[in-house]
């Protein structure tokens, strides 16, 4: 976690799920009624030479049934959206542990092979869609931490990331688009904080005006709250440097106050 300051530039719309507008991508269908939905798939025929999906006998175990590499293939002739494949797979009964499943895997190995040039966007849309952009960056930090999960995850994050960069987004629009203006208590481990800290240094030298992290966070909750979940912060050996650092900064504030209306 970095305590160097946050920049502010234009202020920008935020939509209620965190989507931004500048990406312009394939749909992709969701709900039951999808299974008569077609999409084209210029990636059959190599699906086959797949090595993946070659030597898959069951994607998960959590699945009611075995998903082999005879049913993707069938599915792929079938003309089945990403979408549909993610419901089959059972992914939408992961919750937060979508990253940890292994047939995320093989769902990503799928929409790679139907969708050659734009597989990262369709995954991202397909996504955010279902999570909203605060619950998918939410996911993708916490997947950035494992090895095996740390590629994708960081692919969706930076796609996330530099829409709003592109879009001149400052910092602010940032932290209410990851809803970390919602909740004072878990603020400093709540995941997404660190996925915001990535777009303030992404965007800094890109803005004029400079915001320390105090000052965002005052900007959306009350002293008060802010020094006591501080102080709580300081009993926990993962944040307590970041919990006595904030603390110090929001004296220091008050400080400085006092000599003002002193002098």
């Amino acid at each position: 976690m970095t305590t160097e300051t946050a920049s502010l530039g234009p202020s920008h719309t935020v939509q209620d799920n965190g989507v931004s507008t500048i990406r312009y991508l394939r749909s992709v269908a969701t709900g039951e009624e999808d299974e008569e939905r077609v999409v084209v798939m210029p990636g059959l025929n190599s699906i086959k030479k797949n090595p993946v999906l070659q030597n898959v006998n069951k994607v998960s175990n959590r699945a009611k049934s075995i998903i082999t590499s005879a049913t993707l293939l069938k599915w792929a002739k079938q003309q089945r959206s990403p979408d549909l494949v993610f419901k089959k797979l059972k992914l939408d009964k992961t919750g937060s542990k979508l990253f940890e499943s292994p047939a995320f895997n093989m769902w990503v190995t799928y929409t790679n092979k139907i969708f050659k040039t734009d597989a990262d966007s369709v995954i991202f849309t397909s996504l955010s869609k279902r999570y909203g952009v605060a619950g998918l960056m939410r996911m993708t930090e916490t997947a950035t931490k494992v090895d095996s999960t740390k590629g994708m995850a960081t692919k969706l994050q930076n796609i996330q990331l530099d829409d709003w960069k592109k879009l001149g987004m400052s910092s602010d629009d940032a932290f209410k688009a990851l809803k970390l203006n919602e909740k004072v208590d878990d603020l400093l481990t709540n995941p997404n904080l660190n996925t915001w800290v990535k777009y303030v240094e992404l965007t800094k030298k890109n803005t004029r005006l400079n915001t320390p992290m105090i000052d965002t966070f005052r900007a959306h909750f009350k002293d008060d709250a802010l020094l006591k979940m501080f102080k709580a912060a300081q009993s926990n050996p993962k944040t307590k440097r970041m919990g006595v650092h904030l603390e110090n900064s929001l004296t220091n504030i008050y400080r400085l106050q006092h000599l003002k209306n002193t002098s």
